[in-house]
């Protein structure tokens, strides 16, 4: 088996933020890897900037440092391209040399208007699922206290790799190659059907937005690997509880999903409402579905959240038995 290194997980992540410049401290060859895989696929999330300055460290730099070009870099970035947030990758090179990239930031910070923010990402720094137990908490530190807590107000945590198209003018508005409606789009619907407001949306909003991302009274979560870490770090940094029930398939956990946010929000009865109008909506497609599948056996492949989402939907449906690997 592979996995991809911290760094592509980190910069796979932080791209799909709008207003924010990436500067990766490494080698040309980090971005350029990025930008090959990325720039064919930007549609899928949602944010066609992926030009990403780097310090381009040679060969002497990745023996001896590079903090001065960092620096340099730093200015530029914010001259040129006058972000909001620099978000500073640092890969393998600079982790092996132990640039003192802090230091640089503090330098740095008093003589730019952007706001700037360091993630180590070395590749070599990486364990089973470090990446999300190290880097997607770090959101958090993003956020600042509002001073209003709207209790009509939902964020959606865990957006992974999916633009989030928000209404304009009642017409939902979607972005190029986008031609289907995905998972946090559909748990928007939702949420708006039980009188409720999506607030902000991680990954995906802008990174003005998700500085408000306390002012929502809940968090709810779609994909768990994403979403759940920040979920916990928002609880423990601002209070703020969280829906557990990630990615709901199906009506039975689907029902049980809205009533869990409809009790966080005081709609219960708008909870109840939604419910029975959706599940009418869709009830003669599923009862036909269940017949197809009664004494059948579902196969299951693929790892973590969608297939444990599928097989709680079809164990929930006792026609249909369940193997997953």
């Amino acid at each position: 088996g592979s996995s991809w290194c911290k760094f592509i997980w980190t910069y796979n992540t932080i791209v799909e933020m709008h207003d924010v410049v990436i500067l990766v401290h490494a080698p040309l060859n980090c971005t350029s890897c990025m930008r090959t895989y990325k720039v064919s696929l930007y549609y899928n999330w949602g944010n066609p900037f992926m030009h990403s300055p780097t310090t381009d460290m040679k060969k002497n730099q990745v023996i001896f440092g590079s903090e001065e070009e960092l620096l340099k870099a730093i200015l530029a970035v914010d001259r040129d391209y006058k972000p909001k947030l620099i978000a500073i990758l640092t890969g393998c090179a600079p982790g092996m040399t132990l640039d003192d990239v802090d230091r640089v930031m503090g330098q740095a910070q008093s003589q730019v208007k952007a706001r700037l923010w360091h993630i180590p990402s070395s590749g070599f720094d990486y364990k089973n699922n470090g990446y999300f137990e190290d880097v997607l908490p770090v959101f958090a530190e993003l956020m600042e206290p509002q001073p209003t807590v709207h209790k009509d107000w939902v964020n959606i945590l865990g957006n992974n790799k999916e633009p989030y198209c928000r209404a304009r003018d009642g017409v939902p508005f979607y972005h190029k190659g986008h031609n289907f409606i995905n998972d946090s789009e559909e748990m928007g619907r939702l949420i708006e059907a039980m009188g409720l407001k999506v607030h902000v949306v991680i990954a995906g909003d802008s990174y003005d937005e998700m500085r408000t991302a306390p002012a929502a009274a809940v968090n709810t979560i779609t994909c768990a690997s994403y979403g759940m870490p920040l979920a916990k770090a928002m609880e423990e940094k601002f209070g703020k509880p969280f829906v557990p029930l990630a990615q709901p398939l199906g009506p039975e956990s689907t029902a049980q999903w809205m009533r869990m946010l409809g009790e966080f929000t005081d709609h219960r009865e708008e909870a109840e409402r939604a419910i029975k109008q959706e599940y009418e909506a869709i009830k003669p497609i599923w009862e036909s579905c269940k017949e197809m599948v009664k004494g059948k056996t579902c196969l299951i492949a693929g790892s973590a959240n969608r297939p444990f989402s599928i097989g709680r939907m079809c164990v929930r449906s006792p026609q249909c038995r369940v193997r997953t690997r």
